[in-house]
């Protein structure tokens, strides 16, 4: 079964030792704006032994006007299995990048869809990897043991444009601060604010009403994600209560998850700390109410 606490943290060295009892995935990817890095084409060249490749973009609703939209069931189920995976095994995720954010959105899509097997992510991907003394590998890709893969999707961990507009709206007329659902948007704060442009052509900048705004880069430090206390104090000082429920969004849903993985780490157990799957993309496309620093 999954558990919380830093565990889910692994070092090289762990991995090293649990490499043939565990299945280790890269998931590297940045968006384009952030990097034009080809991910698939590193992962051929430089792997960490046995590894395959989690792509999120391919592990998505490809039918959604939204990249790395959460697939269905059905279309999870498959690429597991394409991967040669089950829903008990243990597995390890990386990436090569020192942003968590694949890494992270990896973790939250098995945990939405019931894997019943440990989850860890490595701390470094494969430049730690080496530093450390371990060897890699390079070449074409075996193909995957025949498996089976049986999901248990929880609606819970994911949140739609209805429900998250629902939210807003119940949070708007709440007489309680406890009554609400806390939302927690990971862009950087003048995106946030609306004094600086969206990475995507078109798209106002600005947040949705009532949200806090902690960029995740504030989470990571030397690949890894920051001390307990600091994590607890990061939220303490935004204001946010992490007993009370969550949902975290971000640009298009791939680095809200840092902060999911975090509030994992310290132990959040009020309901599932939730994503919104369309996160700023879909609000600012659909939704006309948009808050800036200055309205």
């Amino acid at each position: 079964m999954l558990k919380g606490g830093r565990s889910i943290l692994w070092t090289c060295q762990q991995l090293a030792e649990s490499l043939s009892k565990v299945k280790v995935l890269d998931c590297s990817y940045l968006p384009s704006f952030m990097s034009p890095r080809n991910w698939q084409e590193e992962f051929k060249n430089k792997r960490i032994p046995h590894s395959r490749y989690f792509d999120v973009n391919d592990i998505a609703d490809q039918t959604a006007p939204f990249p790395h939209t959460m697939p269905s069931a059905k279309i999870f189920e498959e690429k597991m299995i394409d991967l040669g995976l089950t829903e008990k095994d243990d597995i390890c995720i990386y990436d090569n990048t020192d942003k968590f954010m694949s890494s992270a959105r990896a973790w939250w899509m098995f945990r939405a869809f019931g894997h019943q097997g440990q989850i860890r992510i490595l701390r470094g991907g494969v430049t730690q990897w080496e530093k450390a003394g371990f060897k890699t590998e390079s070449g074409p890709i075996k193909s995957a043991k025949s498996s089976s893969y049986i999901s248990r999707y929880d609606e819970s961990h994911l949140y739609t444009f209805e429900r998250m507009e629902e939210t807003i709206k119940k949070n708007s007329i709440a007489t309680k601060d406890s009554e609400k659902v806390q939302i927690i948007d990971a862009r950087g704060k003048p995106r946030f604010d609306g004094t600086e442009p969206e990475p995507r052509p078109g798209l106002p900048s600005g947040h949705m009403e009532g949200a806090f705004n902690l960029p995740f880069g504030q989470l990571i430090r030397d690949n890894d994600i920051i001390p307990d206390e600091e994590l607890l104090k990061l939220f303490k000082d935004l204001g946010v209560n992490v007993s009370k429920p969550i949902v975290t969004t971000c640009g298009s849903g791939l680095s809200a998850p840092i902060i999911n993985l975090a509030l994992h780490i310290i132990g959040h157990k009020a309901n599932v700390p939730s994503v919104y799957d369309g996160s700023w993309l879909e609000w600012a496309t659909k939704s006309t109410d948009i808050k800036t620093s200055t309205k």
